[in-house]
């Protein structure tokens, strides 16, 4: 029963470091953007990178917490090395590169940065001193019984949204793919391609809905379903695009560009009907 105490104590740890820098990524995008951004990874409130920083601060780096120069280098040394393996497995899973630091002086193959890496050790020095007393506090004074329902429910929640985000994820590279096969077919259909701009998906997909009433072919009206299928599906992509808006695609570059595209757009569409 001691384990199962121990391994809830580090889930619930987990959880509110990642709900805590949820917020922290809410708010700062917020503040550049002026409107909610949903930074997570996941669906839900949730950043699971800063739930894993936050368990090196309360484990693993817990003796230094009395010397803070200590801490904040070996925080920001191990959490970069965290951010790094992260950024390698997601691209090798899925041939995208979620964030990119390329354009700034000092990082490491886009995928860790010095400013990112000072902050990360700066929060885990905040974090020993603040946060984390009032996290062991508040698991201090739950009730085991209560405890163990959070821990159950809340392991539950996060395993559904884990679920949902990798087969969203799996779903993106497959819309790249059907994107990609669009492409090339109206590359095939000379007429088609007459009323067909890769920068203007919607108003295409206008122009090609009107080729088909005027020019009832089974091309043409085989074009327009496949668009229309394609751009209402890319809806379920826009979180994604939200949440990492400097993503690059290894395999699918030229598509998931106007996938982005697509996304500008109807964001200011949405807000000019407003």
């Amino acid at each position: 029963m001691e384990t199962v105490a121990i391994f809830e104590r580090m889930f619930l740890t987990f959880i509110a470091y990642s709900l805590l820098g949820w917020i922290g990524e809410v708010v700062y995008c917020f503040i550049l953007d002026r409107r909610f951004t949903n930074r997570g990874f996941l669906n839900g409130p949730l950043c699971p990178v800063y739930g894993f920083g936050g368990l090196l601060v309360a484990y693993p780096l817990a003796g230094l917490a009395s010397n803070p120069v200590a801490l904040f280098f070996a925080a920001a040394l191990a959490t970069s090395a965290l951010e790094y393996a992260t950024g390698w497995a997601l691209e090798t899973l899925f041939s995208t590169k979620w964030w990119d630091y390329s354009r700034y002086k000092l990082q490491i193959h886009g995928r860790v940065w010095i400013v990112n890496s000072a902050l990360f050790g700066l929060a885990a020095v905040g974090a020993a001193a603040f946060v984390q007393p009032g996290i062991a506090f508040a698991l201090n004074r739950l009730p085991a019984l209560a405890r163990h329902i959070a821990a159950a429910a809340l392991a539950a929640a996060f395993l559904a949204d884990l679920s949902a985000t990798l087969r969203t994820m799996v779903g993106f590279r497959v819309r790249l793919a059907a994107l990609e096969d669009f492409l090339e077919s109206l590359a095939e259909n000379l007429a088609a391609r007459e009323w067909f701009n890769e920068r203007d998906l919607s108003g295409s997909l206008a122009r090609i809905r009107e080729r088909a009433r005027e020019e009832r072919t089974a091309i043409n009206e085989r074009v327009a379903a496949r668009l229309e299928t394609l751009l209402r599906r890319s809806r379920s992509m826009r979180r994604l695009i939200r949440a990492f808006p400097t993503m690059q695609s290894r395999r699918h570059g030229k598509q998931l560009e106007l996938f982005q595209h697509l996304y500008r757009r109807l964001n200011r569409d949405e807000r000019e009907t407003k």
